[in-house]
């Protein structure tokens, strides 16, 4: 309609109805197109700008997300160091910005935003809208493990979408938040229960409430499972070759990463001469573009630097770290049994990297260190699981450890 409104009641009613008649199609557009992504979503399909590591891309008609060449790598290996537990955020984000992961702007990733990257369950392959009611299983290709992404959310402190405070190293209960509930992963907290005539100690978690041990039942079947992985006879023969050759090729790793910082930090450095000549010498930029240029390069290179630095790997008495190993193996037991509370959660971290899971019933398939090796399966018997005669859960009070 082209010709103007008359400013009377017709005209305001009918400019009324014409802007109304416009909002309503902007509305159903918008509706359509929600629930045209909706749909998408529930197909395992990303119809969003695809987040950092990945890139929007089509396929048959249709978007889809991949793998960006360049930021992937750097992501698995984000996740992969932290999921280490031997460095910080701080340190990890360090180093991967150093190696090039940076926003789609070429500026480093923020504290808070490389926090929200190791949260995100994109990257372990599934898409998630909260408010449309959307979790499932995305149709591209995860960068992290299921495993791996709930350990790092371990570490986190968090598996949800709250950050709490746990006091991880209660000297009760040092297998807490280490091992996980088999029923909904969730893991388990400790607590104290007092029934008639005294207090009794206890592992279950707080999500489900499917798992419910005491204390005694669940560390006496620790201590069966770590007797029963030990390392076999041919095996010992070969371990000091075995972690030689992991020696050696850690010693690879770090030439090979330090080759690519010291090829990062040239690359740094002969930019930062261009941006120089250009603007000393060609007069081809402007102070402006050329200072905003000048300080980027000159964060980014001292970043390299320091991760140049950082890559060098200390003299190792490896003889000394064989004996050590060969002793800590084939004693795991007595030592988780005998040691601190600080030494038994290292203790049972080296040896079982991702964490147990346990049903209330049985220890599931544990991830063990490449040194261990299974003797037979996992199978506590019914004895080792047996409630103290006499406990009647609703006789007790509960204080919770968290």
């Amino acid at each position: 309609m082209n010709e103007p409104l008359s400013d009377d009641p017709v005209g305001n009613l009918t400019g009324n109805i014409l802007a109304a008649i416009g909002q309503f199609d902007n509305d159903e557009k918008a509706r359509r197109t929600a629930a045209g992504m909706q749909a998408a979503l529930e197909l395992g399909r990303w119809p969003f700008k695809a987040p950092i590591g990945y890139l929007n891309g089509a396929q048959g008609g249709r978007g889809i997300v991949i793998p960006d060449p360049d930021r992937a790598p750097l992501v698995t290996q984000a996740f992969e160091e932290v999921g280490t537990g031997h460095r910080s955020r701080t340190e990890v984000l360090r180093r991967v910005t150093a190696l090039g992961l940076t926003t789609r702007a070429g500026k480093p990733l923020s504290a808070q935003s490389f926090a929200n990257l190791l949260r995100n369950r994109f990257y372990a392959g599934w898409v998630e809208v909260p408010k449309w009611g959307v979790s499932g299983r995305g149709d591209f290709e995860a960068l992290v493990p299921d495993p791996l992404f709930r350990r790092v959310q371990r570490l986190l402190g968090s598996t949800g979408d709250s950050v709490r405070r746990y006091r991880r190293r209660h000297p009760d209960f040092p297998l807490r938040r280490f091992v996980t509930c088999g029923q909904c992963e969730a893991p388990l907290t400790g607590s104290w229960s007092t029934g008639r005539a005294k207090k009794y100690a206890y592992y279950h978690c707080r999500k489900c409430r499917g798992v419910k041990i005491a204390k005694l039942d669940l560390e006496g079947a620790f201590l069966t499972l770590l007797g029963r992985l030990q390392p076999e006879r041919a095996y010992m023969r070969l371990f000091n070759e075995i972690v030689l050759d992991v020696w050696n090729a850690r010693l690879g790793e770090a030439k090979t990463l330090r080759s690519k910082l010291e090829a990062v930090v040239r690359q740094k450095q002969q930019r930062l001469d261009r941006i120089e000549d250009a603007f000393l010498h060609e007069r081809s930029i402007d102070r402006q573009t050329y200072e905003r240029q000048r300080d980027k390069l000159r964060e980014q290179l001292s970043l390299a630097e320091m991760e140049l630095s950082d890559a060098v790997l200390d003299d190792l008495d490896v003889e000394g770290v064989l004996g050590f190993a060969e002793h800590v193996l084939t004693n795991a037991a007595r030592l988780w049994a005998e040691l601190g509370i600080d030494g038994k959660q290292e203790l049972q971290q080296a040896l079982f990297p991702q964490g147990l899971s346990f049903d209330g019933q049985e220890f599931g398939t544990a991830v063990t260190s490449l040194a261990f090796k299974h003797f037979e399966a996992l199978q506590p018997t019914g004895n080792d699981l047996a409630s103290p005669t006499g406990f009647e859960p609703g006789e007790m009070s509960r204080q919770e450890i968290r």
